[in-house]
Order: C-alpha cells, then structure tokens, then sequence
C-alpha cells in the first residue's frame, strides 16, 4: 500500500455592494492519487457484469483484478466467494462550480422579502483504478448508481412585523436535480421529483 497524496486550485469570485445583495462564484478542482479504497461485494459484482457485457475492456487490469476476487464454480458458475480487500486507486479528479446570488428588499409598509439562488455542478470526475487502463468518467455517478451532475436550490422569504410582539413569517424553498441514468446508463430519467425534489411553505404567526 502507498500513502494517499492530493492537491486542490480554486479561484472565486465575491461581490457584494451593500448588506442586502451578495453573488459568489466558485471553481474548484481536487485531484487524489493513490486513495485507498475498499470495494464492497455489490461494487464487484457490478465490475463483473461490466466486464462480461463489454462495458468495460475484459483484458484491462481492472477486470482482471475483479475476476481474481470473484470466485465461482466452473461448471455450474455458483458464487464460492468474494475477497474484499484495501487498495490504491491511480488517482480520482473531480472538478466543480458553485454560483451562489442572494438579495433582501425592506419596506417599512409590506415588510422585508429575501431571495437566493444557489447552482452547483460537476464539471469532471474522473476515475482510474490501475495505471495503463481507459479512464472512466464518473460525471453521472456509477454504472448502476446513476447521481445527478448538478443541483440548483431557489428559496423566497417574506417577513413582517404585526401589531404588538406578533410577527408573519413565509418562506418556499425549490431544489432542482439534473436528470439521472438508469442501471445499465443508456437512458435519462428525469422526474417531476427530480425537477422539484423538495418544495417547503410555511406561514408562522408568533
């Protein structure tokens, strides 16, 4: 086993005129070589089907790798048993850009209202387990474990003051997911609770 080593850039961008208007803009790339990792069972029999249905190169070192730890019976292809084991990964990159902008407006009439919108997103992820292999983009997430590129999240508030110590509260929160691969990635779903996976509204008077 090798140690883990790694390096991280960014470079951002803030601007923010007064106390009610901000908008930040965040690129960021992370790169690890030599991450130890442990497979689980399911990882590997993922690998095996990728490897048999020519998902991934069945002469790579990663299919080679998969098969020695997966053992089955030659004549009737039971599964005898799986090794689980630590190993170094030849590096994981991942790259990103976050965009964040928020504003408040205050009325001493209609009371005070906030909105923020937030964008994040994987631009690159990329995986290589042995030296000499194809690189495989994990953008998408896994084969059979599809996750989404890129989320945005809305949110509107409004706030204002009643007679006395009372107080009106509202606020409505939106995320917003990209669409997802199914299990073998040859086609997108993207469902009404993708598109607004979490829609919150509440009316508190205190």
């Amino acid at each position: 086993m090798e140690e883990e080593k790694g390096s991280e850039k960014s470079i951002g961008f803030a601007y923010s005129p007064n106390l009610n208007f901000g908008v930040s803009i965040d690129w960021w790339s992370i790169r690890l070589n030599d991450m130890v990792t442990s497979e689980s069972a399911f990882d590997l029999f993922v690998g095996e089907w990728q490897c048999e249905n020519g998902e991934r190169n069945s002469d790579s070192q990663y299919c080679e790798d998969v098969n020695s730890r997966i053992q089955r019976d030659s004549v009737t292809n039971e599964l005898i048993g799986v090794t689980i084991q630590p190993q170094n990964q030849e590096f994981v990159e991942k790259e990103g850009l976050d965009i964040r902008v928020n504003g408040n407006w205050e009325s001493a009439a209609l009371g005070r209202f906030g909105a923020g919108i937030s964008h994040s997103a994987t631009l690159k992820h990329d995986w290589l387990r042995f030296a000499g292999d194809e690189v495989v983009s994990l953008v998408d997430g896994q084969l059979g474990l599809s996750t989404p590129n890129s989320v945005t999240n809305l949110y509107l508030t409004y706030s204002n003051s009643l007679t006395g110590f009372r107080r009106i509260n509202s606020s409505l929160f939106i995320r917003r997911q990209s669409a997802v691969n199914n299990f073998i990635g040859t086609k997108n779903y993207r469902h009404i609770t993708q598109l607004m996976q979490a829609l919150v509204t509440h009316l508190i008077i205190t």
